[in-house]
């Protein structure tokens, strides 16, 4: 390539991440997510099980796997462990550059091992299956009612955990008047009973016939790419 050809290609460019640059949130991120079709590896996720060792073989920091069953859609996503979230936002599994990043549970807020209440973070997408996109069905009743067991893999093998609530939380709203409780890494069984009650007003559906005795509590966070600073949280309970 000639140099002025390059130079007009670097022009170019600029102007385009210019303009993407002072296009709103929302819009922004579309166009983002439409040119880098190809900078994740999130798709191997849907329709391609592996089992824990499997995916253990691919980083060492996996300590679960999700299943979860969408309309006949096989969702299944690797958990890591990590000591820096904010590296994995932008960082997958195989230890690549990604757009979805890694979904993942930090292990200063959440540890595996010690915590009853595994946070677990996941990018969400505008239009495609990636990663935790699909947790947005859940708020539509029918969706969530039908799909509100999931299952997971750990070392011991697997377990099923049943759906409490699929929640927004518009963080906007600021610490004051957010209720942020659920971000605990630990509860009483009477401080998980008050954490759950708290968590009402901002749930969009609710199964109303489960009850928290004590059991392990996970915590799936995601974006709602419609909103900036809005995120999606469902919570679940370990069946035993």
């Amino acid at each position: 390539m000639k140099i002025k050809d390059k130079k007009k290609c670097v022009i170019i460019i600029s102007i385009v991440i210019i303009l993407i640059g002072l296009l709103g949130f929302t819009l922004r991120n579309e166009i983002s997510e439409i040119l880098s079709i190809e900078s994740t590896q999130s798709t191997q996720y849907v329709d391609n099980p592996r089992t824990l060792k499997e995916w253990q073989e691919v980083n060492q920091n996996v300590v679960m796997v999700l299943e979860f069953n969408s309309n006949g859609i096989l969702h299944n996503i690797p958990v890591l462990e990590v000591e820096n979230g904010d590296k994995y936002m932008k960082r997958n599994p195989w230890g690549n550059y990604d757009t979805m990043g890694s979904v993942f549970m930090e292990k200063e807020i959440s540890p595996f091992i010690g915590s009853n209440n595994w946070l677990i973070n996941g990018h969400s997408s505008f239009n495609k299956d990636w990663n935790f996109t699909f947790l947005k069905n859940y708020s539509n009743k029918d969706y969530f009612n039908k799909h509100s067991i999931y299952q997971v893999e750990m070392e011991d093998g697997f377990h099923s955990f049943k759906i409490v609530s699929f929640a927004e939380y518009d963080y906007d709203l600021g610490e004051e008047q957010l209720y942020l409780g659920w971000y605990h890494n630990n509860f009483s069984i009477k401080e998980g009973i008050s954490m759950f009650k708290e968590t009402l007003p901002y749930t969009l559906v609710l199964n109303a016939g489960v009850e928290y005795q004590g059991q392990q509590i996970m915590t799936l966070i995601t974006c709602n790419m419609k909103k900036k600073d809005s995120r999606y949280v469902l919570m679940a309970i370990e069946l035993n």
